[in-house]
């Protein structure tokens, strides 16, 4: 019985040689099918030796990918004896794949290697040898450590533990919270996952009109249905209060100034249908091009009369015009993205004609937008946002975001601070972590009581 069954495919057999040397150099009896003897039926000769064998160890490669032996000899293997080693750059097969595997492919015959003392303490621990492998390189230094007293342990473990920090603190990057101030033709918002978001509540508009409608609906009892999709019903109200627009969840929505109507703001829901109530003074038209006569005297019914309306918009095709003296402002605005760009001719083109982005945290610098820049903001919180409307749309955005990205004459970057940049407006953190530094290192510095005897 052979501690080590080794599997491989015949055409790797000089890699098999050197891994069988390598192991046998540390102890381990092992098998492999140059040393049957000859007149031996090898087949119930490797069955026998496989079944006895404390651990297999299947040589991935290419080669043996292919191999149905090498796939019978590994599944035999799988009550925890198997130890996989790539001796090629493959994926191990379907079924071997999450068991933790060695790579030896760059390995050249060094004992030494430390990819070659994992696989050696992976054998180990399956097939304990006396006098075995040497540790993994990973616990290797175990026993000198024994040597070293707790407290310098406490002290090496520590300034590892800070080096790391301070490099990982260059980075990583954090959550900003952001102060925007923008100028561009549109904008879209992402909502977020909840159902009917409340884009805009509490609003007072001089004019709100609303296109390509399904359902038109007066809660006094007036009730229209425009069934078909090619008919686009409009209602248009004054002086409209208590306007509430509800958003299903994942619907994306952009907002842009209307070049129809200087000082409104057109939003078009790009995906998913839309739906608005509002409270009137009173509804000033109601259009119904190409419905049904039927229809049209419905829609036509609610002109000159004071009523709350609740409509319905057609998916990806909802659009309302809002029309206000006052810029329009929606607090903790539930949003889980904003970019600045737009659709045309089936490419994204960037809509920033100027604008600024301040940093409240992190000690950065305001940046400048330039024209044409393509800006991202996602992953929000507490959004707070103001929108107007002239020539272009004006949009101030106060809110934490997780991630931003810019991109400017091709060149994309980060803007969020880094973990460093964040610490340097604590110079107290910073003075204490390198009181304790220095204080380890001099620890470390100091030898053992036991050698200072000796000497």
């Amino acid at each position: 019985m052979a501690d080590v069954f080794l599997s491989y495919a015949r055409e790797d057999q000089d890699r098999a040689r050197a891994i069988a040397g390598a192991l046998e150099a540390r102890r381990w009896s092992v098998f492999w099918d140059r040393k049957l003897l000859g007149g031996q039926e090898f087949r119930p000769v490797l069955e026998r030796e496989l079944q006895s064998a404390r651990c297999v160890v299947v040589l991935w490669s290419e080669r043996s990918l292919a191999s149905p032996f090498v796939r019978d000899e590994a599944a035999e293997a799988l009550n925890g004896r198997l130890v996989p080693v790539l001796i090629d750059p493959v994926l191990p097969p379907l079924g071997f794949r999450e068991i933790q595997h060695v790579d030896l492919s760059r390995w050249h015959g060094d004992p030494a290697d430390d990819d070659f003392l994992r696989f050696a303490s992976a054998v180990q621990a399956i097939a304990p040898a006396d006098g075995g492998p040497l540790p993994h390189p990973e616990t290797g230094g175990q026993s000198r450590l024994r040597q070293i007293p707790g407290a310098r342990i406490l002290a090496l473990a520590t300034v590892g533990v800070l080096v790391l920090a301070s490099i990982a603190s260059f980075l990583v990057r954090l959550p900003a919270d952001v102060d925007l101030d923008i100028e561009a033709r549109a904008v879209s918002f992402r909502m977020n996952g909840a159902d009917n978001v409340a884009l805009f509540t509490g609003l007072r508009l001089d004019r709100l009109t609303m296109q390509n409608l399904d359902v038109v609906k007066s809660l006094s009892n007036v009730f229209a249905t425009v069934a078909d999709p090619s008919r686009k019903a409009a209602v248009t109200a004054d002086h409209v209060g208590d306007f509430t627009l509800n958003v299903p969840r994942q619907t994306a929505v952009q907002f842009s100034a209307s070049p129809d109507e200087p000082g409104a703001v057109k939003v078009v829901f790009t995906k998913g249908p839309a739906s608005a109530i509002f409270t009137a003074g009173g509804v000033l038209a109601a259009r119904c091009p190409g419905c049904a006569e039927s229809d049209a005297a419905l829609l036509a019914s609610l002109v000159g009369k004071p009523a709350s309306l609740q409509v319905h918009g057609d998916p990806a095709r909802t659009t309302a015009l809002l029309v206000s003296a006052a810029p329009l402002t929606a607090a903790t605005l539930d949003v889980d993205s904003i970019g600045f760009d737009e659709l045309v001719d089936d490419r994204f083109v960037s809509t920033v004609l100027a604008g600024t982005i301040t940093f409240r945290n992190g000690g950065l610098a305001s940046e400048t937008l330039k024209k044409d820049a393509s800006l991202t903001l996602r992953d929000l919180s507490g959004a707070t946002l103001t929108l107007s409307g002239d020539r272009n749309l004006r949009l101030r955005l106060v809110a934490r975001a997780g991630r931003i990205s810019i991109s400017e004459g091709g060149l994309s970057r980060d803007l969020r601070p880094t973990a460093f940049a964040v610490l340097t407006r604590y110079p107290a953190v910073i003075g204490a972590s390198a009181v304790v530094l220095v204080m380890f290192v001099s620890l470390l510095a100091r030898p053992p009581a036991r050698w200072r005897r000796l000497r």
